[in-house]
């Protein structure tokens, strides 16, 4: 297919765009962290490496080749795509552990009468999947899923050429992940199973039960400082990460029509799976939608905004190159 050379520089000017918006959005949330682990005297331990790091490692330097040795922008924005996507996770991720130390009072108690005035009960909807055997061991994997996603979403948005998404994918999932520590920070919560004490003796076919309780309590009493960079633990309640990021993850692949449906199934699961795999709240569930919704509006907000900045700039050298071409010979148009 012909494409007229000012629409492919249109196109480029709208990748270079918004890879500049996400890498300026990653440092953002790099000295975010720094200053955060400085405040709580917080560390990294670097001796075992997560899956996200060893991607990161990969895709980076393919992207750079791609750019510098044998260029290729369709390689080299979608290669460099993933990797901010996946440095915006682990940042993320980091980040969290930061906002815990924050040491506000847990709000287990405001969040589980909104769920009973909801008239949700966590425990009874435990009960329900923990006598379900088949649902209970696949709930897990559906709630991992949110890990692979992202990987999913660069393969279906670079096979059908919509790189363009992948930045809006990665300006959301900033937006969301900023939002979503924040509330976590002034408003922490230890999760059903901690404040209802429910230990995971009881339902031993739940994998993922009680997993990340140790992490926060810890961090908030000062018996962690050193955060092992291989064992992050999700250790945000209230709002859910997992539900923001399963209304991102098919808001970015709505327009793909063959994996619409599978994506909506599988995140309407996850998000299914949120109390029981993530001890979650019925409103940590709420309150997750909230923050994906904001951030798809501000993602396509700013999707608008680069477009229009891209075109303004466009007419202005449409403008200058026709003014180029009326000067007599000799003479310089300003």
């Amino acid at each position: 297919m012909f494409v007229a050379p000012h629409a492919a520089s249109a196109n480029l000017e709208l990748l270079r765009a918004g890879s500049r918006l996400v890498w300026a959005l990653i440092a953002a949330l790099a000295i975010a962290a720094a200053v955060a682990y400085w405040a709580a005297d917080l560390s990294i331990d670097w001796r075992t490496l997560p899956s996200l790091v060893v991607v990161v490692a990969i895709a980076a330097p393919v992207a750079l080749f791609y750019r510098l040795f044998r260029p290729d922008p369709g390689i080299f924005y979608s290669t460099e795509s993933i990797t901010q996507i996946f440095m915006i996770s682990l940042l993320g991720a980091l980040l969290a552990y930061g906002a815990a130390a924050s040491g506000l009072p847990y709000r287990d108690a405001e969040l589980l009468a909104a769920d009973r005035w909801l008239g949700f009960e966590p425990r009874a909807y435990l009960d329900f999947v923990y006598a379900r055997p088949r649902l209970a061991m696949f709930y897990p994997f559906v709630y991992l899923s949110m890990v692979y996603q992202p990987a999913i979403v660069f393969v279906v948005l670079t096979l059908t050429r919509r790189i363009e998404r992948l930045h809006n994918f990665a300006v959301a999932l900033v937006v969301s992940l900023v939002i979503t520590i924040a509330i976590f920070a002034l408003f922490p919560a230890l999760g059903w199973y901690g404040y209802l004490g429910v230990g995971p003796a009881a339902y031993s076919n739940l994998p993922l039960f009680w997993n990340f309780v140790p992490h926060l309590e810890d961090v908030r009493s000062g018996a962690l400082h050193a955060i092992p960079l291989g064992d992050l633990r999700g250790i945000i309640s209230f709002p859910s990460y997992h539900t923001a990021a399963a209304m991102l993850a098919v808001w970015v692949v709505w327009p793909v029509r063959f994996v619409r449906w599978p994506m909506l199934l599988l995140n309407g699961l996850m998000v299914a799976s949120a109390p029981i795999e993530g001890a979650h709240y019925l409103v940590d569930i709420i309150g997750g939608v909230l923050v994906g919704a904001g951030s798809v509006m501000a993602a396509a907000w700013t999707r608008y905004a680069i477009r229009c900045r891209c075109a303004e700039r466009a007419r202005d050298w449409s403008t200058a190159g026709r003014a180029d071409a009326a000067a007599p010979d000799g003479a310089l148009s300003f």
